[in-house]
Order: C-alpha cells, then sequence, then structure tokens
C-alpha cells in the first residue's frame, strides 16, 4: 500500500446551511434516490468539491508528513454564516476563498438549505447530524436581522452568554460534545473574556458498509508510509460487487458505499511516489473522469484505523492563503452583524475519524471567534523576552541612549 486520500462523501466541501438530525440506523437498505439540484445548485455545489480540494491541498501544505482528517464542507459552512454578516471588500474575499464569488449569497444559502435537507433523508440507515450555533456576549448589540437569518437559512441555535463566567466555557464544549456524539468532546481549552461572538458548525457521520468486512479475515501486513519507512496496520479484505473503483497507470480508486449505497468512502492512492505532488495536481475533473469508468467485482485490502486532527492556529493562515484577509484584520467589515466593529481572532477546526469492519463514525467541528475591533487598538505587543530599547530624536533618528534588558 502506498500513501492514500481518504473523502467521505458527506465531508466534501459545500458552505452549507446547517439544519440538525440524527438519523436512527435500521434493518435492510432502501432504494438510493439521486438528490436532484437545479442547474443554479449544481453550479454551487461543483465549485463546493473545487474548495474541497483546494482546502486538503493548503492545509498538506502547512502540515506536511501528517495525516489529515477534514471537513472541508464544516469550514465552508463556516465561512457562508460569516459571508451572510460581511460586507464589500470582507465579503467578496471569504465568498470567493470559498469559491462562491460568481454566486449571489441568496444562491448559496439557497443551495445548501437544499442540499442539507436532502442530505438528512438520503439514507435511514446512515446517521447524520448538521448543526450551527452562535454564541453572543451579553453586551454585544447583536442585529436581530443577522439572527433571524442564522436560523432561517442554518437552522442556528442561538444563546446569550457571560463569556468570563466560568459556567460558560463547559456549556459550549458541551454542546459540541452532544452535536458530534461525543467525538469532539473539549473544542475550547480557554475562552478570551474579550471574545464578542462564536460561531459554531458541527458535523456528525455514521455510516454501515454495505457490505461489512469480515473481522476473521482482519490481518497485519506492511503500510509503506510516505517517510519511506515501513509501517504494520490491520488490513481488512473482502471481494464483491457492491465496489466500484477505476485504475490505471497512474492511479488507483476504489469507493466502498454505505447503507443504501447514497454516501460512499472514496479512497485514492496515487502510482507515482511523490504524493504531494499528486495532490497538488487533484482537480475535480479528475475525480469525475475516474468516476465515469468503474471496474467492479475486486477484492480490497484496506487498513482500519482511528485519526483525529486539530488545524490548531493554522486554520486563519490556511484561509488567507485562499484569500480571506481582511476578515482577520482590524479593518474587517461585518456590519451586518453588530453595529459594534468586529474582526474574527480566531479559527480551528477539530474532526476525527473512526474506520473499521463494520464502517466508518466521523465528526468535525469548526469554529470562529470574533472580537471587539476598537478604534485606534492594534496588536498586544508583550515584551517578555529579551529586548533592546533605544531613545531617540523623532526628526533626525539620532539615538541618545541605547540599553538591553536580558531579565
Amino acid at each position: 500500500m502506498k500513501q492514500i486520500i481518504f473523502a467521505i462523501a458527506i465531508f466534501f466541501a459545500l458552505a452549507l446551511t446547517s439544519c440538525e438530525s440524527l438519523n436512527n440506523n435500521s434493518e435492510g437498505n432502501e432504494n438510493y434516490e439521486p438528490i436532484v439540484l437545479t442547474k443554479s445548485q449544481q453550479a454551487v455545489a461543483a465549485k463546493g468539491d473545487a474548495f474541497a480540494l483546494d482546502f486538503l491541498r493548503v492545509t498538506s501544505q502547512n502540515f506536511p508528513g501528517t495525516n489529515l482528517f477534514l471537513s472541508p464542507m464544516s469550514a465552508s459552512m463556516l465561512c457562508s454564516m460569516l459571508a451572510n454578516g460581511a460586507e464589500d471588500e470582507t465579503y467578496t474575499e471569504i465568498v470567493k476563498a470559498i469559491g462562491m464569488d460568481s454566486f449571489t449569497i441568496d444562491q448559496v444559502n439557497d443551495c445548501y438549505t437544499t442540499l442539507v435537507a436532502a442530505l438528512l433523508k438520503a439514507d435511514r440507515n446512515v446517521s447524520l447530524s448538521l448543526a450551527n450555533s452562535l454564541w453572543a456576549a451579553k453586551e454585544l448589540d447583536l442585529k436581530s436581522s443577522f439572527q433571524k437569518q442564522m436560523f432561517r437559512i442554518y437552522d442556528a441555535d442561538s444563546y446569550v452568554v457571560d463569556f468570563a463566567d466560568d459556567a460558560t466555557l463547559p456549556r459550549i464544549n458541551g454542546w459540541c460534545s452532544d452535536k458530534t456524539n461525543g467525538l469532539i468532546p473539549k473544542m475550547f481549552d480557554e475562552i478570551d473574556p474579550q471574545v464578542q461572538l462564536i460561531l459554531i458548525n458541527a458535523l456528525y457521520f455514521k455510516g454501515i458498509w454495505k457490505v461489512q468486512f469480515v473481522k476473521d479475515l482482519t490481518a497485519q501486513a506492511p503500510f509503506y508510509a510516505i517517510s519511506g519507512q515501513n509501517t504494520t496496520a490491520d488490513f481488512m479484505s473482502a471481494a464483491s460487487d457492491a465496489f466500484t473503483g477505476y485504475q490505471d497507470e497512474s492511479v488507483t480508486v476504489a469507493r466502498l458505499p454505505y447503507g443504501n449505497g447514497a454516501f460512499y468512502l472514496e479512497a485514492i492512492m496515487p502510482a507515482d511516489k511523490d504524493f504531494m505532488a499528486f495532490l497538488a495536481g487533484l482537480s475535480p475533473e479528475k475525480l469525475a473522469r475516474w468516476d465515469a469508468n468503474n471496474i467492479q467485482q475486486f477484492e480490497i485490502r484496506f487498513p482500519k484505523f482511528k485519526a483525529s486532527f486539530d488545524t490548531e492556529q493554522q486554520l486563519i493562515p490556511i484561509m488567507q492563503s485562499l484569500g480571506m484577509k481582511k476578515a482577520f484584520s482590524r479593518a474587517a467589515e461585518f456590519g451586518k452583524i453588530s453595529n459594534t466593529p468586529l474582526y474574527v481572532s480566531n479559527m480551528r477546526q477539530k474532526a476525527f475519524v473512526s474506520l473499521d469492519e463494520e464502517g466508518t463514525e466521523a465528526a468535525a467541528v469548526t469554529i470562529a471567534e470574533l472580537r471587539k475591533n476598537e478604534a485606534g487598538s492594534g496588536p498586544v505587543l508583550v515584551f517578555n523576552r529579551p529586548f533592546v530599547y533605544l531613545i531617540r530624536e523623532k526628526s533626525t533618528g539620532a539615538i541618545l541612549f541605547a540599553g538591553t534588558k536580558l531579565n
């Protein structure tokens, strides 16, 4: 086995509105009915696929050599929530970053509303939850129009809280845990009392394979890591005409369906040893070409694993690389959220996946913290390490005194 890209269908990139549902698994596989979208909605969805691959590519550049598990959909959902509250250049950069700059925000919202409703009922054998919330500081003059928009489009829970209250942190973490079936139990380590607003998106997915792997056939075998060193993994084995895929001299693709086939895991393994170059060239067009040329009735040997990933402080530079910049600056324009000047001071995503003989359970939470941009304020500069200091005359730059502070 070589390095593998994992893509779960429910996590393909689309800036969604959020509803919430948790479908109970039930016996039997009802017939799969394709989701029908209008031409406009199809165009939005296609741009979402492109963002998913861009998001994966840029994140991999920020975390070289690291196993990634992300939700482009969750990140895109959160950014679309921000876009609904943004104006002018801030708005333009957000929608461009997620690939939606050729559509109006109403077109984007319409697509996501339709798609989420369809996803939630696509397969009764799959448990799927999509949830949003906003947590506003009690002193923030949150505009009722934005709050209503968050509820109407995103079905977002809305809370007014005191971020200085010790009870607020466990309350927000509890919401994240509840919406991910406990897979993301602690999203926040702490919350700065200066935060004015937190937006949260949470996704949860649990799918049982359409054809389950027999546990007795699982056996250890080498996995050839990107580092060049061999590791050992537990490989599951199965053969079924329910599997579809594609193979040529450059790539091997396998699709493993869940439930009635509405959702599937797609694994893509390049033949070339330069995995990062392959990832850089991955495109929706290539995915479509591979999807159109299927092979069936093959045996697959696939590793079982658990993985968690945390963007930590890197989600802001990732989104900046995609063109979303002004939202993180003191010049941010979020006038549709509040008359109080706000900017995004923190973005983060945590994700988890567990894949075994029975199926896959996965979750992701993406958050954005917004702070007050007070007139005339700037970054906090903390001189808590050794430094040089000078006393100078302004017009000439003449240095009258010079010193160092070392301890």
